[in-house]
């Protein structure tokens, strides 16, 4: 997944020409506990982020090589 291969500081590739580093991973808050349609709380979405993903969920990247992307292209770990 995204937050071992931060540890091993590897790269993601998307449609087999952009290229990422994955430089950070990301923490959540309690923004990710609300609905964007209802606005209803649920905060059992950040207790589960924080017993299971380590607080984290999301990266930061860097591009190493620019493409293009679109919808349901394929991303991948490159080793």
């Amino acid at each position: 997944d995204l937050h071992t291969a931060y540890r091993r500081q590897r790269q993601m590739c998307i449609r087999d020409s952009l290229r990422m580093r994955i430089d950070q991973r990301d923490g959540r808050c309690v923004v990710t506990t609300i609905d964007p349609l209802t606005t209803k709380k649920t905060p059992e979405v950040l207790k589960y982020i924080y017993a299971n993903r380590e607080g984290c969920l999301g990266i930061y990247g860097s591009t190493v090589t620019p493409g293009v992307v679109t919808i349901k292209d394929n991303v991948y770990l490159e080793s």
